[in-house]
């Protein structure tokens, strides 16, 4: 761990009333548990895109055009809103559990 890094930790650990050590312990527990809660918005999000794709090919043979060029434009925006939060989650998501240690240190420098 950089000197930075250490320095965060030890300062915040003060302000907490523990060791640096404990509260490194705490984010390595949390790791798992964040990078869960992060795959599970992208997946929420994944599933609303893949709904307002399927709601907008089903209804694409009514009458309707204004509704379907309106469900389709939806079901686009939804689609590219997923694509960010995907592609800007995924390294912290992998990171959290394959290499909880980096999440943790990643988390005190962002801080």
């Amino acid at each position: 761990m950089n000197e930075d890094a250490l320095k965060t930790l030890a300062a915040m650990a003060e302000k907490m009333g523990t060791t640096a050590d404990h509260l490194w312990q705490v984010l390595l527990r949390q790791a798992p548990i964040s990078g869960l809660i992060d795959l599970c918005v992208m997946l929420a999000w994944l599933a609303a895109s893949v709904a307002m794709l399927r709601l907008a090919h089903k209804k694409q043979d009514s009458g309707d055009k204004g509704l379907v060029v309106e469900l389709w434009a939806g079901a686009v925006c939804v689609l590219a809103i997923s694509a960010v939060i995907i592609s800007c989650g995924a390294s912290s998501v992998i990171a959290a559990f394959l290499n909880p240690e980096y999440w943790a240190l990643m988390q005190i420098l962002n801080r």
